[in-house]
């Protein structure tokens, strides 16, 4: 589980499902003392007023002489009563009709009443409170046990019916719960969506720094990554001053190791002049490639104008000699930008405009056009292409497909680690003319 809303949603409604159905538990349980609390206390009055209505007709039986509630005087009404003198025969109220429910053996001292719940074995559960008293018949004292009960029913209505609506209640606020729960995931992650912007504009050359506001919990974040990032561009510079510095102080050796081999060439010793020669511009070509990747260091890069990159290195190609014979067709928008270094932009064009100057026979075909979210680029030549097959050795650096001289193996190899050092991508494909087609592709992405 990789996302951080997901987490925090199911964790809030795990914890307002817990705490809801634990509060529902409380509040039926609540309820259910409260309503078996008021039955006994009114059970309890109801005990008093009999007893205070109480008269003792003999030994053997006693009475009420009026009745406290009008139930007790209705058959089956809920509400019952019941006397026994000595533990005799009791005298039940009205409201008994036939049935009788008995009173509690271990009866306990005089004026301390007893609360149960009793189920008939043809009727609904009742509540009955009991206890014994001491009257005065005759000048004796005779125990009286005195016995109030109410049926259940509307009591277990009652609850059941709370219970039923505090569900649904606690339902709706569950959902209500959750619902502001999730609100406040999404609005306490916008600052994190915010940051994930940035890096994306960071990855896509947009921004160079995090920049913007951010919840004090996030500043430290922000300043580690921006720190980290300051650090990346220090290494970045260092290593491209170490480029240069290289470039510079092998340009010297690589001039008079070319000047010797001429000579060497001159005097007669045109194999040995021309092995040398080929070595040197092997070497140079590894410096080169060596140098380009210590140069792709520039990860925060604005767009650069494709269209006039590929006039000015066509014009430069057509300067060669052999190239005077070779017809080229640029078919490209006035402007289309790309995410590259106009430096690295200039060496790839280069390296592939040249290599289709290399293999033509007599034209070469250059498009350009932005295509869905890419740019792409296309050079065609009508040479003797390449093989499907051999497509993916064009860019092994060194390997080289003919023995041609002129080449080092090396100008394809480094366009590829360009294009891919700038989320770019080369391919390769068989050019209508007949000859190798050569495509070019970067993200494309609005100037800032």
């Amino acid at each position: 589980m990789s996302s951080l809303r997901l987490r925090f949603t199911l964790v809030a409604g795990i914890s307002i499902i817990i705490a809801v159905g634990l509060t529902g538990l409380a509040l039926s349980r609540l309820f259910n003392n409260y309503i078996e609390t008021q039955l006994k206390a009114e059970l309890e009055y109801q005990l008093e007023q009999i007893t205070n209505n109480l008269r003792v007709v003999n030994v053997t039986r006693a009475t009420v002489d009026q009745p406290t509630d009008p139930r007790f005087e209705t058959p089956l009404s809920g509400r019952y009563w019941q006397i026994s003198v000595a533990g005799n025969e009791p005298t039940l109220s009205a409201s008994i009709w036939i049935q009788r429910f008995p009173f509690l053996q271990s009866s306990s001292a005089p004026g301390q009443i007893i609360h149960q719940v009793l189920t008939p074995s043809d009727g609904d559960p009742i509540s009955v409170a009991q206890w014994r008293i001491i009257q005065q018949h005759q000048g004796k004292d005779v125990e009286v046990d005195i016995a109030v009960a109410t049926d259940r029913k509307q009591v277990l209505i009652a609850m059941t019916t709370f219970r039923s609506q505090i569900a649904v209640w606690l339902s709706i606020l569950a959902l209500a719960l959750l619902a502001a729960a999730i609100a406040q995931i999404f609005l306490g992650l916008r600052p994190m969506e915010a940051l994930r912007r940035k890096v994306e504009q960071i990855k896509s050359g947009n921004a160079a720094r995090l920049t913007g506001s951010y919840p004090s919990e996030v500043v430290p974040l922000v300043d580690e990554v921006n720190e980290l990032l300051d650090i990346q561009d220090d290494t970045l510079r260092q290593a491209r001053t170490r480029a240069g510095d290289l470039a510079h102080g092998l340009k010297t050796p690589i001039t008079i190791l070319s000047a010797i081999a001429r000579q060497v060439h001159k005097s007669g010793l045109t194999k040995a002049g021309a092995d040398i020669s080929e070595q040197i511009a092997t070497m140079d070509s590894h410096v080169q490639l060596e140098l380009s990747r210590a140069r792709l260091a520039a990860q925060y890069v604005v767009n650069c104008d494709l269209v006039p990159s590929v006039q000015r290195v066509a014009r430069t190609i057509r300067k060669i000699p052999t190239s005077h014979q070779i017809d080229w067709h640029l078919d490209m928008p006035d402007k289309l930008e790309v995410p590259i270094e106009q430096q690295d932009l200039s060496e790839v064009l280069g390296n592939v405009l040249d290599n289709a100057r290399k293999w033509a026979r007599s034209q070469v075909i250059v498009r350009a056009s932005l295509e869905a979210h890419e740019v792409v680029l296309r050079v065609e030549d009508d040479g003797e292409g390449v093989k499907p097959a051999e497509f993916n050795m064009l860019t092994q650096r060194g390997r080289r497909l003919s023995d041609t001289p002129g080449g080092s193996g090396l100008g394809l190899s480094i366009a590829k680690n360009i294009m891919t050092a700038y989320r770019g991508d080369i391919s390769f494909y068989s050019a209508a003319p007949g000859g190798l087609g050569v495509q070019l592709t970067w993200p494309h992405r609005h100037s800032t």
